[in-house]
C-alpha cells in the first residue's frame, strides 16, 4: 500500500502550525566516555531550549492519540556556497547531518508537553533546506482511523 492510499483511510485534523526560531542541531547516538555512554551537554541544552519554546507556545494539553508530524528544518543559506548563490535561492540541504538526527531532539522536546511519548508519531514528513533564516517549521495533526473507507480483502 502506498503512502497516499494508506493516508486516505484516516481523518486528519490540524492542531498546530508554527515556527521555532532556534537553529536546528542533530542528536547523534550517545557518546562513549570512560564511564559508559552519555548525551553531550550541547545536545541536552538544545533539547531544553526546544522544550522551553514548546512550554511557552503550546496551548492544547497533551495529545493522547496518534500524531502526524510535518517538519522543515531551515539552516542558514551560506553566501560562500558558490553553486547555491548563483543557481537557486532555496535548496534542499545536502549536508552531512542526517534528517532523522534533526528529528530526534524535536520529538524529545515535545514529550511531556505536546505528547506523552514520541512513539505516538505514526506519520512523519520532514525536510531540511537552506534559506535566509534558521529554525524549524512544525505542523502537528491528530489522526483518527476512518473505518468507513476500509474494505476487507477476502
Amino acid at each position: 500500500m502506498f503512502y497516499d492510499e494508506a493516508i486516505e483511510h484516516f481523518n486528519i485534523c490540524n492542531v498546530f502550525q508554527g515556527f521555532i526560531p532556534i537553529k536546528p542541531k542533530p542528536k547523534q547516538s550517545f557518546a562513549m566516555g570512560k564511564h559508559g555512554g552519555f548525551t553531550p551537554d550541547v545536545t541536552k541544552k538544545y533539547v531544553q531550549s526546544l522544550k522551553k519554546w514548546w512550554l511557552q507556545h503550546w496551548q492544547c494539553g497533551l495529545i493522547e492519540g496518534t500524531i502526524y508530524l510535518k517538519c522543515c528544518f531551515c539552516v542558514k543559506f551560506r553566501q560562500t556556497d558558490a553553486y547555491a548563490a548563483e543557481k537557486v535561492p532555496l535548496l534542499l540541504n545536502m549536508t552531512q547531518v542526517d534528517l532523522d538526527n534533526l528529528q530526534k531532539p524535536l520529538q524529545d522536546a515535545m514529550q511531556g508537553v505536546v505528547m506523552r511519548k514520541d512513539e505516538q508519531v505514526c506519520v512523519l514528513n520532514s525536510c531540511k533546506i537552506r534559506c535566509n533564516y534558521v529554525g524549524t517549521g512544525v505542523q502537528i495533526f491528530t489522526i483518527r482511523q476512518n473505518f468507513k473507507n476500509i474494505h476487507r480483502v477476502t
